[in-house]
């Protein structure tokens, strides 16, 4: 998987998680304990103005995405 398939699948699975959501502001990369896992602290975008949803997607759940 090329790094643009996997921003767009870790896009898609953070906007499952919130119907309510109208977009992605920003993906960040996120530093867990266990330094084998990779991580995304992903900031989402609603219809109200200063309301960001945040939520975490981990390797493991593109892996879940992708099979």
């Amino acid at each position: 998987m090329n790094e643009y398939e996997e921003q767009l699948t870790i896009e898609r699975i953070a906007l499952s998680r919130y119907p309510e959501v109208t977009g992605v502001k920003e993906i960040q990369p996120f530093m867990m304990t266990d330094e084998k896992t990779d991580a995304w602290l992903v900031i989402l975008t609603t219809a109200q103005g200063f309301e960001f949803p945040v939520t975490l997607v981990t390797a493991e759940d593109i892996r879940g995405e992708t099979q």
